[in-house]
C-alpha cells in the first residue's frame, strides 16, 4: 500500500489522483476525489485514532482512505488555510 502525500493547497494526492477532505461535523470528513468530485467516503476521528469507512469501490476507496488517515493521524505542524 502506498503512501498519501499531503499537497500545498491543502488537498492530498494519492497515485495520479488528487483527493480533498471536507468537514461533516466535528472530527467526520468526507474524502473527495477531485477528478470527478466523487465522495470515496469518509474519516472519523477519536483521539489518535481514526475510522475509515468507504463507498463505491471498497477496495479502491478504502486504500485511498486509510492512506489519507494515517497522514493526517501523524503529527502535522502548521496546516494551510482553506
Amino acid at each position: 500500500m502506498q503512501a498519501a502525500q499531503a499537497r500545498p493547497d491543502g488537498s492530498f494526492e494519492y497515485g495520479d489522483e488528487i483527493y480533498r477532505i471536507e468537514d461533516r461535523e466535528r472530527d467526520h470528513f468526507a474524502v473527495r476525489r477531485m477528478r470527478d468530485a466523487k465522495i470515496m467516503g469518509e474519516l472519523r476521528f477519536d483521539g489518535h485514532r481514526y475510522e475509515a469507512r468507504a463507498e463505491g469501490d471498497l477496495r479502491e476507496a478504502l486504500q485511498v482512505i486509510e492512506a489519507i488517515g494515517r497522514l493526517l493521524q501523524g503529527e502535522r505542524g502548521l496546516l494551510p488555510l482553506q
